[in-house]
């Protein structure tokens, strides 16, 4: 599990591991919270799945993929500057990288962010249209 956050075990020591996961059901979590209270200690299984990024950090990811300045960013999605910092500082220590451009990185490696188009756009957002921009519409020609 740490490998996945680019980390050794002990540095996951301490974390609040709901930040980086959410339970598949709640049952499970009630279930090792019982033992826990309990003082079993064995090994106990729990489905969990990645947070997702919200759709805001994609498209600001996005649009911070472009080189866009933190105002550009914010104007683009409705946020102020210090609200577009909120959320890259929040997913930088999320993903425990130092800076822009390895944030970036992270997000492309994470499958946040489609590789292979430009401009970049979050990964689950479908094209909004399959012509080509340099083909006039149908029925124009």
């Amino acid at each position: 599990m740490a490998a996945e956050w680019g980390a050794v075990p002990g540095r996951l020591r301490g974390r609040n591991v709901l930040d980086l996961f959410r339970p598949r059901a709640t049952a499970q979590l009630d279930r090792l919270g019982e033992a826990l209270r309990l003082g079993h200690r064995s090994r106990y299984r729990v489905e969990v799945c990645w947070l997702p990024v919200s759709e805001v950090e994609a498209r600001i990811l996005a649009l911070a993929a472009t080189g866009a300045t933190t105002a550009a960013v914010g104007k683009a999605v409705g946020l102020t500057v210090d609200g577009v910092n909120y959320h890259l500082a929040r997913l930088t220590r999320r993903w425990r990288v130092p800076n822009r451009t390895a944030l970036v990185a992270k997000a492309y490696v994470l499958g946040v962010l489609s590789p292979g188009r430009w401009p970049p756009e979050p990964a689950g957002q479908r094209l909004r249209s399959t012509q080509s921009p340099h083909m006039p519409p149908e029925g124009t020609r």
